[in-house]
C-alpha cells in the first residue's frame, strides 16, 4: 500500500537522522554543479568522450529528497496474467505523452526491464523478466538470481536480488534488470560485447539515483561492455549499480513543456551500422540515416521507469506534516534530567 505524504516525510527525516551517524564513502569524480536542470531535483548531462572509444552518454541525477518527486513504472494490462501477459508495450515517448492526461504526468522516463517474447509485434503483450511493482501492485513476480531497482514506500532506493519470495508490502516501485554491476563502489570486471547500455545507480547515502544511457552501434557512439556500465555509474556518483535492458531498447526521454510533447535525450538504435574496419563509411552511413529520419529508431518496450510530481498537498496536509516534524524533533531532544 502506498504511504501518505506525511508518512513519506517522516521516513525521509528518519533517513536524514541516520546519515548523521554514517560516513559517505562514494568516490564521486564527476562535477554535477554545471549540469542542466530539467525539473526540481533532476539534473541532466550529455557526456561525449573519445576514451575508451567514441561514446555518447546521457545521465540524469535524481535527488530523491525532492518534495513530491515520485518514481513509477508501467502497470498491469487489463487482461493481466502473471508470467504470461503482464504489460502492454509502448515506446518511452508514447508512455510519457499518454501520462499527461492523467494525475501522474511523467516528466522523464527511461527503459527498464527486459521482456519476452522478443521480437514480436507491438500488439503482443509483454511477459517481464523479474520483479516489477507499480504503485505497490505486483506486475511481475521476482525470479531467482535476478536483481531489481526498488523504491520503497518511504522513498528510499536500493538494488538487490529479488527472488519469488520477495516481500513487496513496503515496495512502491520496482523494476528488474539483468545484473548488478557496482557494489560498494566496486565495479564488476569488464565483459560482454560493445552494445548500447542502460544502467541505474544509487549514491552511497541513498539520496541520489543515476539513470544512464550509453548509445551504441554507430560510429559516433560505439557502445560499452557490461562492466563499463558499472565503471561509468561510479564515475557519475553511483555506489551501487544495475545493468538494465539495453541494445535497441536503450531510451531516455523527457517531457518538453515548450513543445508539449516527449523529447528523446539519447539516440535509440536497433541496428548495428558501425563497422570498425570502415570508420569513414560508418560515419557517412550514420549521417545519411540521420538526414533521412531513420535515426533515432525508437522501440516499443515492455517496461519503463518514470518520474512525476505529486500534486501540491492541501493546507491541512501540510499542517499535519509540520506537526509530525515537530513531534519527531522533540523526541530527539536531549532529556532535561528530571
Amino acid at each position: 500500500m502506498r504511504r501518505t505524504f506525511l508518512a513519506r516525510l517522516v521516513g525521509w527525516i528518519g533517513l536524514a537522522f541516520s546519515l548523521f551517524a554514517t560516513t559517505v564513502h562514494a568516490d564521486v569524480l564527476f562535477d554535477w554543479s554545471a549540469a542542466s536542470s530539467l525539473s526540481p531535483g533532476v539534473k541532466w548531462v550529455k557526456f561525449d568522450t573519445t576514451a575508451p572509444r567514441l561514446l555518447s552518454i546521457n545521465v540524469v541525477q535524481v535527488d530523491t529528497w525532492t518534495p513530491r518527486l515520485r518514481f513509477t513504472t508501467i502497470g498491469r494490462r487489463n487482461d493481466w496474467v502473471s508470467n504470461v501477459s503482464e504489460t502492454d508495450k509502448f515506446t518511452t515517448r508514447q508512455w510519457i505523452n499518454a501520462s499527461q492526461s492523467t494525475n501522474q504526468p511523467i516528466t522523464l522516463a527511461i527503459n527498464a526491464t527486459p521482456w519476452s517474447p522478443f521480437p514480436s509485434e507491438d500488439s503482443v503483450p509483454a511477459n517481464l523478466r523479474g520483479l516489477v511493482v507499480s504503485e505497490g501492485i505486483l506486475v511481475s513476480p521476482g525470479q531467482n538470481n535476478v536483481p531489481a531497482f526498488i523504491m520503497d514506500d518511504s522513498g528510499v532506493p536500493r538494488i538487490q536480488i529479488a527472488p519469488p519470495s520477495t516481500d513487496i508490502t513496503q515496495i512502491d516501485t520496482a523494476v528488474a534488470g539483468f545484473g548488478i554491476v557496482l557494489t560498494n563502489g566496486l565495479p564488476i570486471a569488464s565483459s560482454g560485447n560493445l552494445e548500447p547500455r542502460t544502467g541505474y545507480g544509487i549514491s552511497a547515502d541513498q539520496r541520489y539515483v543515476y539513470l544512464m544511457t550509453i548509445d551504441g552501434r554507430r560510429y559516433s557512439s560505439q557502445g560499452s561492455t557490461i562492466g563499463e556500465v558499472g565503471q561509468w555509474l561510479k564515475f557519475f556518483g553511483g555506489w551501487s549499480g544495475i545493468n538494465m535492458d539495453g541494445g535497441g531498447s536503450t531510451t531516455l526521454a523527457r517531457w518538453n513543456t515548450s513543445t508539449q510533447s516527449a523529447q528523446l535525450l539519447n539516440v535509440p538504435n536497433s541496428v548495428n551500422i558501425f563497422d570498425p574496419n570502415s570508420p569513414e563509411g560508418s560515419l557517412l552511413l550514420e549521417q545519411t540515416l540521420f538526414q533521412n529520419g531513420l535515426l533515432p529508431n525508437e522501440r516499443s518496450l515492455g517496461n519503463s521507469l518514470g518520474i512525476y510530481y505529486e500534486p501540491v498537498p492541501e493546507a491541512s496536509t501540510v499542517l499535519l506534516a509540520f506537526i509530525g516534524l515537530v513531534a519527531l524533533v522533540v523526541r530527539h531532544l536531549p532529556s532535561s534530567g528530571r
